[in-house]
């Protein structure tokens, strides 16, 4: 394919470098291409802002369409594949960052005692790539951990029937994709039924899709007491980038969707999506010089010992409560139109956060095994 015309979300992690040398590049806001942005083109790269399906392609020359996200759900694959457009997704491409999201949340509430990591059984419901690596992971800091998911089944990860896993479970966090139909459709999974069979003091977080969580019951509950504000961390919402303002006020972690939003996350979905389509045009998939890979972010100093130490090395490699605390600014903004473009603001420009395997740990003093392991468990390099 010659003189190949590519349309792009302008926020795709190093879309000119990584896709210039591909074609003629035009890069726009993801919310906002539409069918005359790709009439002409033959290549639609996007993230998951931006719906694909026959409103915005038909009659259009698109014949590949790639999303740099895990999940699809904002692609109509049936009606693409029928059109004869070949797809690509970046499966598992920021599962890591969603993971530490997780972490560095449970361990916010932890700070405030919402959470006693030793008499807790955490449930995850959804083993994809992300369910399944915090999964391991909290097993791996010796955790009880139980997880819910119909259509994979993981010898290493004991799993149960959501009611079940509810009825034993404490804390639970999200990982489904988002389904309508089919034998297990995900769409308000956690409806106001649900919601209130929720053991006493259930810490509840969400990374997955907004939706699977009937945001209306939930702050209806939250707002009658029958759950605590102090134990929800949303990081997806219903109707963004208009998410309700009285929500994000009642919870107490809110973030503008960027649990997978570490360098290395989005750095690697481009990249698959880069592989795919040179497979797709027959090109080799050699990098262009200036897309360099990342190097090691650097090295930080753990004092003490325990999940107090543990706690420290978290916030300082990604201190959470940054972005909650952007999010709660723009959001106090007086109109919806100001709220919903200081959303996709924050998303636009999230500055760099890198993953805990960038970074190496020093230690002030030996630490016990089980912290060693602990951290380790948690991803980060130990020097020597």
């Amino acid at each position: 394919m010659s003189g190949v015309k590519i349309v792009a979300d302008e926020n795709m992690a190093r879309v000119r470098e990584l896709f210039g040398d591909l074609g003629e590049l035009t890069c726009l806001p993801g919310r906002s291409i539409s069918p005359e942005d790709v009439a002409e083109a033959d290549v639609l790269l996007v993230r998951s802002v931006t719906r694909v399906d026959s409103a915005l392609l038909a009659g259009s020359r698109i014949r590949f369409v790639g999303t740099a996200t895990i999940g699809t759900d904002h692609l109509d694959l049936p009606w693409l594949s029928g059109a004869g457009i070949v797809t690509a997704s970046a499966p598992g491409c920021n599962a890591r960052s969603v993971v530490e999201y997780v972490l560095a949340a449970l361990f916010e509430l932890w700070r405030r005692d919402r959470l006693d990591w030793d008499r807790r059984v955490f449930g995850v419901v959804g083993l994809g790539n992300v369910g399944a690596r915090l999964a391991r992971t909290l097993q791996g800091l010796g955790l009880k951990v139980v997880g819910c998911d119909p259509f994979v089944s993981h010898p290493d990860i004991r799993q149960l029937p959501l009611d079940e896993l509810l009825a034993e479970a404490d804390v639970l966090s999200l990982h489904t994709p988002l389904t309508h139909d089919g034998s297990y459709p995900t769409w308000h999974l956690f409806d106001d039924s649900r919601l209130r069979s929720l053991r006493k003091n259930t810490i509840l977080i969400n990374t997955g899709r907004g939706d699977v969580v009937d945001n209306t019951a939930l702050l209806r509950l939250l707002r009658e007491g029958f759950l605590e504000g102090s134990d929800v961390a949303l990081d997806v919402w219903e109707n963004e980038p208009g998410i309700d303002p009285e929500l994000l006020r009642a919870v107490a972690i809110g973030t503008p969707h960027i649990a997978g939003y570490s360098q290395e996350g989005k750095w690697q979905g481009s990249l698959m999506v880069r592989e795919a389509l040179c497979r797709f045009l027959g090109k080799p998939s050699g990098l262009p010089l200036q897309a360099e890979s990342l190097v090691e972010a650097g090295s930080l100093l753990m004092s003490g010992t325990g999940w107090r130490a543990l706690a420290g090395v978290v916030e300082s490699v990604y201190p959470l409560l940054h972005d909650d605390a952007a999010l709660r600014e723009v959001t106090s903004a007086s109109g919806a139109p100001d709220r919903k473009t200081g959303f996709d603001g924050l998303r636009k420009n999230y500055g760099v956060r890198r993953e805990f395997s960038a970074w190496r740990v020093q230690t002030t003093v030996p630490p016990d095994a089980l912290t060693l392991s602990r951290l380790q468990a948690l991803g980060f390099k130990v020097a020597d």
